[in-house]
This record gives structure tokens, sequence and C-alpha cells, in this order.
């Protein structure tokens, strides 16, 4: 396994293609997000409107005539902005994409401690490398994921 993932899955080739998928992916997205981010803003309007005009029935005919609707439009104005606030997230993710030198920056490090490094170390490493290895009768498949946030 060792082998494989020095050979195969660490090599600059192999994860410039990656890198250049997943920016691909995550770029595909943004207009998506985009969308939810502006219809979310749009609702979360309304809903602020919704509560100005039920501020004015409780000035108008006291509070107990709005105050139960009051309530409810505050709960789904909050819901709204933590909705708002994820989608944010989500959207700056998006558009960060992953450089190529920080990536071999990474594998340098990677091959150093595959290569040279102790064996507790290259452990660690394969392990956070090696998602699941699937034998079947006519070889193995190796599913790997890559430690980018680290």
């Amino acid at each position: 396994m060792l082998q494989v993932v020095t050979r195969r899955v660490s090599t600059p080739d192999f994860v410039s293609a990656l890198v250049a998928e997943v920016n691909a992916l995550m770029v595909r997205h943004v207009p998506t997000v985009r969308l939810r981010v502006e219809e979310t803003q749009r609702q979360l309007a309304g809903i602020d409107d919704a509560i100005r005009n039920l501020l004015d029935l409780a000035e108008r005919f006291g509070v107990t005539s709005a105050g139960p609707r009051l309530a409810e439009r505050e709960a789904e104005r909050a819901r709204l902005q933590e909705r708002l606030q994820q989608l944010g997230m989500q959207q700056e993710a998006h558009q960060a994409t992953i450089s190529l030198e920080m990536v071999r920056g990474m594998l340098t490090e990677m091959h150093g401690t595959l290569t040279d490094g102790y064996l507790q170390a290259k452990r660690a490493l394969l392990t956070k490398v090696v998602h699941k290895v699937v034998m079947s009768g006519t070889g193995a498949e190796l599913m790997y994921t890559f430690p980018l946030g680290e």
C-alpha cells in the first residue's frame, strides 16, 4: 500500500489533475449557491416587511392581536439569517481554489514522511490518506482522501 500511495496517489501529475478537477467542481457550484443566497435574501426582506406590519398592528390594536404571529415571524427571521450565514460560508468555500504550490509543498512533505520517516509517522500519514481498501478476487481497489485542510 505504501508503494501505491507513493507511486500513484501522491505524484505531481496525479494530484495536479485532481486539483484541477476539484477547482472546476467548486467553481461550477458558485452560481447555484449565489442563487440560493439571493432567494434567501428576498425571503428575509419579506419577513422584515411582515414584522414591520405586525409591529404597526401591535401599536394600533395592542400586542395581544399580533404577538403570537410576531413571535413566529421573528423565529422565521432567525432561521433565514442562519441559513444566509451558512450559504455565505458555502459561497466562500466554493470560490476558494486550491493552489498547485500548496499541493506540491504537501506532496514534498508526504514523500519525505513515506520514504524517510519513522514507521509511526508513515502509519499516521497512511491513515489520513487511505480511506478504504476493497479486496476482490482479481485485485484491490484503493479509496483515498487527500488532506488539503492540514
